[in-house]
């Protein structure tokens, strides 16, 4: 299968994304985002201020 690549600012943390999502209700009443990258679907709501080691977004050399 062809490969593309998307070009966008790197964010600093998961708030910051493209493709956090906080449209979902609210967990212990506080915002909740999930990461909404190909693949993940995670709960990134602990990391609103910095980036996970896991994150699938690289830099470009």
């Amino acid at each position: 299968m062809p490969k593309a690549v998307l070009i966008m600012d790197m964010p600093e943390s998961c708030d910051m994304c493209d493709f956090a999502d906080d449209t979902q209700p609210p967990r212990y009443g506080e915002r909740t985002l999930y990461c909404n990258a190909p693949g993940i679907g995670d709960d990134v709501t602990d990391y609103i201020a910095c980036r996970p080691d896991w994150c699938p977004l690289r830099e470009l050399p």
